[in-house]
């Protein structure tokens, strides 16, 4: 690993125009829980949409989050996993950047790089997503388990921490040659770390950014 170069994908908004944690749960009810699936589509509703603004100005956007993934109380996770790779196949395929992906299939024909899929989602549609591209390395949002059900609870949250666990995995080594995609400013700590950043959909923040980060890194607005 320390000769190669070190390719790390974001997935939300990056390699798929989608929130897979969302996205995937409101796929996941609608084909096995129509009582969840009225309640969570209604937590998307302009109703909701604006208390969710007005509660993330107050600074409650953990307490959203926290809200939002709390509704996989009592699944199994062997259907959640199953359907997790339905997700990808039926939906995702439809949500896929095109330059990202493609970016993604070369990088992974390359003996020398290895890619990391680093993503906040929940970590049974991330697994998913790196089976489906035959990716070996991925971090992500881990959820609690007990008796074979989720609890509804994280274990461990990557919003915001993307850099701290990949810190623990060894991967942000100093002189290790690194190129991020990313289309999020909570990810400016990995970008602050790598040679090369692809910023999806950033160019409005173009400012922002070079601002953030040392011209060392090169940034390239996709």
């Amino acid at each position: 690993m320390q000769n190669k170069e070190v390719h790390i994908f974001d997935i939300c908004g990056t390699l798929y125009h989608s929130n897979t944690t969302y996205d995937f749960l409101l796929f996941y009810f609608k084909r096995n829980n129509g009582s969840k699936y009225r309640k969570y589509q209604f937590c998307f509703s302009l109703v909701s949409k604006v208390i969710w603004k007005l509660l993330t100005f107050l600074g409650y956007k953990k307490w959203i989050r926290n809200f939002l993934v709390s509704f996989i109380k009592n699944e199994p996770e062997s259907m959640v996993t199953t359907e997790a790779n339905e997700f990808v196949k039926l939906v995702l395929i439809h949500k896929e950047v095109a330059f990202v992906k493609n970016i993604l299939l070369k990088t992974k024909n390359n003996p020398n790089m290895e890619i990391w899929f680093v993503s906040a989602s929940i970590e049974p549609v991330v697994k998913a997503i790196a089976k489906h591209f035959d990716i070996t390395n991925y971090v992500s949002t881990i959820l609690a388990v007990n008796n074979h059900r989720f609890t509804g609870k994280m274990i461990e949250d990557l919003e915001g921490k993307k850099h701290v666990k990949l810190t623990q995995e060894g991967i942000l080594k100093p002189n290790a040659k690194r190129v991020v995609y990313t289309d999020s400013k909570e990810d400016v700590a990995l970008v602050q770390q790598s040679e090369k950043a692809y910023l999806v959909g950033q160019r409005k923040n173009e400012t922002y950014w070079k601002d953030k980060v040392s011209s060392k890194t090169e940034i390239i607005f996709v």
